[in-house]
């Protein structure tokens, strides 16, 4: 019997405890090491006594008859399927894409301006990135912007929900052009749900942005790494000066001002770079008042093609510990309010872990690596009008633009790449 007739299955430990992943079911099993060791090897055509002469060395005849017992009572149930897939497909076909694409675009993100007044070290913008543009004063037009924006309408008109994001560079730099264009397209689409929402590293957040802000109720993203020494190291002006008290200015100031809305609408985004420590981090996050019940993300550092960590290597740091994810766990478990810097930190992977489609079993051809149907989910439209998949992509991948649309045999040749290579 060839070794495809073994259980689809990945066994590994932790510290504590051996576990069996069904590969088919997305199930996950808790076992002992014989269960798990046997369920490893195991064909239809091995006997018993087989197993027990391979395993004699290490388990004694009684464990590994009791571990074949408990593969079996698995089985009957449905589970450890030998079944493999034979291969990748993606699920929609050139039709179908096309069709997908004419009425389901469900965010539209507008690059408003190249341009910024800050120069984060690890910015992909800096200089240390090879396959990233520097910083230059490119912004948006105003006619660009709006055929964007009359594209979107065109191509989402079957999605309940949609966003439009305005990115840079730092969006605030062109502010009058999000003002713009968030009129312009309540007036066109008042009958839609449609949210705004933007990412800004938070010193330009004057009086009459955050009215406007409030206004249209956008949702706010503003960068910040924690405290001051830790935030300033990277996130500072041309000049070198840092840009902590001036954001710690600025979200009082809407706090006190406009507090449904700093409470609902404000989250945070801090970035675990140079110098790496993730304790002070979250001890300013959970400590200060300011944050208190706010959504804060933390993310590390980009690490593909750069200089980065050259120039601020992890051993430079006093402290390049990890935090231990038993601490957001024990605190979900235990019903308390758990560290808003904790769940930036590790909510989002256990929740996928958690809500992990179950007992779904494998079809003939599978889905490939989450990937998306491009132009669908994050549609990008750079300062010059091309289209790409979404923000990440950096003027590599392009998929049309705004006088000509979607191109189709584009978008077909880089998922069949995509699944290719996969």
């Amino acid at each position: 019997m060839d070794s495809d007739s073994s259980p689809f299955v990945k066994t590994f430990k932790t510290s504590t405890q051996h576990y069996i992943y069904d590969v088919n079911s997305n199930a996950l099993f808790q076992a002992d090491e014989a269960t798990c060791t046997v369920a490893e090897i195991w064909r239809k055509a091995i006997g018993r006594d087989e197993l027990v002469g391979q395993l004699k060395h290490r388990f004694s005849a009684r464990t590994i008859y009791k571990a074949i017992k408990d593969i079996q009572y698995w089985m009957d149930r449905g589970y450890l399927s030998s079944f493999r897939p034979k291969g990748l497909r993606f699920p929609l076909s050139h039709r179908q894409i096309r069709k997908e694409l004419s009425s389901h675009v469900c965010q539209l993100i507008l690059e408003i301006t190249e341009n910024c007044n800050l120069r984060c070290k690890y910015c992909v913008y800096g200089g240390t990135y090879q396959h990233f543009r520097m910083h230059r004063s490119a912004d948006m037009s105003s006619s660009l912007a709006l055929k964007a924006l009359e594209f979107f309408y065109d191509h989402s008109g079957d999605e309940e929900k949609t966003s439009i994001s305005f990115y840079g560079g730092e969006p605030l730099y062109n502010f009058s052009l999000i003002k713009r264009c968030v009129e312009f397209y309540e007036k066109k689409a008042d009958h839609r749900n449609v949210s705004y929402n933007i990412n800004t590293n938070g010193t330009l957040l004057k009086d009459e942005v955050v009215d406007f802000l409030v206004k249209h109720n956008i949702l706010l993203r503003v960068s910040l790494d924690g405290p001051q020494d830790i935030h300033d190291a990277n996130r500072c002006y041309r000049n070198g000066h840092g840009s902590f008290n001036t954001i710690i200015i600025k979200l009082d100031r809407i706090r006190k001002r406009y507090p449904e809305y700093y409470n609902h609408q404000v989250s945070i985004c801090a970035v675990d770079g140079w110098p790496y420590n993730i304790f002070k981090r979250i001890k300013f996050f959970d400590r200060n008042d300011l944050f208190k019940g706010m959504s804060i993300s933390v993310n590390g550092v980009r690490k593909f093609d750069t200089s980065y960590f050259k120039k601020f290597p992890y051993a430079l740091s006093n402290d390049t510990g990890c935090y231990d994810p038993q601490d957001y766990i024990d605190q979900v478990l235990k019903g308390q309010v758990v560290s808003s810097a904790l769940r930036g930190l590790f909510e989002r992977t256990m929740t996928e872990i958690v809500k992990r489609y179950i007992d779904q079993p494998l079809k003939q051809y599978e889905y490939p690596n989450k990937i998306c149907l491009l132009g669908s989910r994050r549609l990008f439209v750079d300062t010059k009008g091309r289209f790409q998949p979404c923000e990440r992509f950096n003027n590599t991948i392009f998929i049309g633009d705004i006088e000509n649309g979607f191109d189709y045999k584009e978008i077909y040749r880089l998922i069949d790449d995509y699944i290719r290579i996969s």
